[in-house]
């Protein structure tokens, strides 16, 4: 989520593209923990109008004051564009390694999580949609505990015209998570429930 470096891009044809990322730190707040860089090639393919195709690969150093253990992520997208009119589906897939990264870096630790995502719009000012998730992460290396989890988010997007080429976007939110290990905090107990509720609005103005 964060990160500093620079993206080449290059369109071969209307169908196919690719690019590179070369970072400093990947999901590091306070600079870089190490001298080695993260490289991320990146391809994508539009084989007809209705079907985008995204490979994305991340990989490099990213423990403190290590070079040699690597951290590995693959990351496919797929995004289904009206198979039917008014209808959008979005599929996503990622896979992660570290090396050494456990047991007194002795052990790597691997994690893996699908999304999908339903968008149906009723109207031109009314779009909800249902997103999915699953997350296995089997050594506890993402989030801390041994788990399983899965969540479900309902969202609905309201578009208002306001004006002088002005629109609004307001997008009200229910999200609900479920995991096999106690792992939310619940009446300020931390890690002391395996459900979680969610509910959340965010408004935008775009132009």
């Amino acid at each position: 989520f964060q990160d500093t470096g620079v993206r080449l891009n290059y369109p071969w044809s209307d169908k196919f593209y690719s690019e590179v990322y070369i970072l400093r730190g990947w999901n590091v707040t306070t600079g870089d923990n190490n001298r080695g860089l993260t490289v991320g090639p990146s391809i994508g393919w539009l084989p007809c109008s209705w079907l985008n195709l995204y490979l994305n690969y991340l990989v490099g150093p990213e423990q403190r004051n290590v070079q040699n253990n690597i951290r590995h992520l693959v990351d496919f997208q797929a995004f289904i564009n009206n198979p039917i009119p008014k209808l959008n589906l979005l599929l996503y897939g990622d896979l992660g390694l570290e090396e050494n990264a456990l047991g007194g870096n002795t052990q790597n630790a691997v994690w893996h999580g699908l999304a999908g995502v339903v968008r149906y719009q009723l109207t031109d000012r009314l779009e909800p949609a249902v997103r999915l998730e699953y997350v296995h992460d089997q050594d506890g290396f993402q989030t801390g505990v041994d788990q399983t989890l899965y969540g479900v988010t309902v969202t609905l997007n309201y578009k208002m015209a306001l004006g002088k080429g002005f629109n609004l976007l307001i997008r009200p939110e229910y999200r609900f998570d479920k995991t096999s290990e106690n792992f939310f905090t619940s009446r300020n107990t931390f890690r002391s429930d395996t459900t979680q509720h969610t509910v959340g609005v965010a408004g935008y103005v775009y132009f």
